[in-house]
This record gives structure tokens, C-alpha cells and sequence, in this order.
């Protein structure tokens, strides 16, 4: 089907077919190997001598001559069915490499994305990775801050975590605990930390704050831009 829309193939008699096809695969040859065929074929023609080449045509009439017009009838249809069921072998073979070189430019287009989305995640994880060894190093050099990470537990979340080791050496640094009381006090630092936020419950909005003002006070300011 090379050079020939799905239209114009199915178009085509068995036999155009044929040498279309033929046409096609001589077009493919590079011309090294068509002197190189050429060559063998006359090779193969000088060997033969005078008589053998008699004796072949009359074989050749010999055999015309037996035959009856049945057998040769017989014998064309042979034919055609041969190169009907050659032409649907060559449009299956076409129509498969077709759909077998659509898939394997998918798949390539698929693997240069996948290569591409690979590296810019190899090298954003390295630079990630770099900044945090960078940083654990500093901060793994300060005795403090190796002891508040020792003591702090590894089940919080990191934020939190990061949040508790702060407190603790907050508290070694005013003098509130000693580096070998951190890790018996560890929870208690937890629990400190989540004290500090909001419960989330319900407040009323007359309730008033340390300052005397209420939420309606604080909601109705003038500079706020709503």
C-alpha cells in the first residue's frame, strides 16, 4: 500500500496489485543490490548452453500441447485465487505494520515524555535533597538542637515536630529544662504545643478579648478593606 491511499488499494485489480507491489519492493532495493541480483541472473543465463535452453522450450510447448482446455481453465483460476489471497496476505501485512508503527511512535513519544518528566524530578530531588543534607549538617553541628531532636518524638507530624524541638530549645536556653530532662518531659512539650491553638469550638461574637473589644469590634474596623 506504499504511495496508494486505502481508497486507491482496495480500488486496484489483484493483478495492478501485484505490480504495484512488485514496483514498491524493486523501489526499496538500494542499487548495489540490483546490480547484485542483475549480475546473478546473467551469470545463471551464461551457464546454460544452446541445447539446454531448446530442450526447455520444447518441454515448455510439449507440456502447452497435453492440455486440455478444462486444465488450462482449471489452471487460470488456480491462479487468480493465488493472487487474491497474495494481494489480502500484502494488505494485512500492510495494514499491521501500520498500526505496529503508529504504536512504536506512541510508545517513543510516551518514553522521550517520561525521560523528560524523570529528569526534571531527579533533578528537583536532588536540589531538594541538597538544601536538606545542607541544612541537617548546620543544624546537626549545634548540641542543642541534636538534643531537642533526639528527645522530640518521630510519630508527629513535621511541622509539629519542627514546632516541639523549637519549644524545647526555647526552654534549655531560658533555663526552664536540662538537655537530660527533655526526653522525659517530651509529651509534655507535645501537649504545650497543641495547647496553644484554637479548639475550634463555638464563640460568641459580643464575647470580649484581653483588649476590651469584640469580635463585631474587630470585624467592623474601618481599615479593613471589606
Amino acid at each position: 500500500m506504499d504511495g496508494f491511499s486505502p481508497e486507491q488499494w482496495e480500488s486496484m485489480s489483484p493483478r495492478e496489485r501485484a505490480r504495484a507491489s512488485h514496483s514498491a519492493w524493486w523501489a526499496r532495493r538500494t542499487p548495489e543490490q540490483i546490480e547484485k541480483s542483475r549480475a546473478s541472473s546473467k551469470a545463471w543465463r551464461d551457464k546454460r548452453s544452446p541445447e539446454q535452453i531448446e530442450r526447455a522450450r520444447a518441454s515448455r510447448k510439449a507440456w502447452l500441447a497435453k492440455r486440455t482446455p478444462e486444465q488450462a481453465e482449471r489452471d487460470k483460476q488456480t491462479q487468480k485465487r493465488y493472487v487474491a489471497r497474495r494481494m489480502e496476505t500484502l494488505a494485512g501485512r500492510e495494514a499491521r505494520n501500520a498500526s505496529l508503527r503508529k504504536y512504536y511512535h506512541r510508545m517513543k513519544a510516551d518514553a522521550d515524555w517520561r525521560e523528560k518528566q524523570n529528569a526534571r524530578r531527579r533533578i528537583g530531588t536532588a536540589s531538594t535533597q541538597r538544601v536538606s543534607e545542607n541544612l541537617a549538617r548546620a543544624l546537626g553541628q549545634n548540641e542543642l538542637y541534636s538534643a531537642a531532636a533526639r528527645a522530640a518524638p518521630k510519630r508527629l507530624p513535621r511541622w509539629v515536630r519542627d514546632d516541639v524541638i523549637a519549644d524545647m530549645i526555647l526552654a534549655l536556653l531560658e533555663g526552664q529544662a536540662r538537655v537530660d530532662e527533655l526526653t522525659p518531659q517530651a509529651e509534655a512539650f507535645v501537649s504545650r504545643h497543641y495547647r496553644k491553638y484554637e479548639t475550634f469550638d463555638l464563640r460568641s461574637i459580643d464575647e470580649k478579648d484581653e483588649t476590651g473589644r469584640t469580635l463585631a469590634d474587630r470585624l467592623t474596623e474601618q481599615h479593613l478593606p471589606w
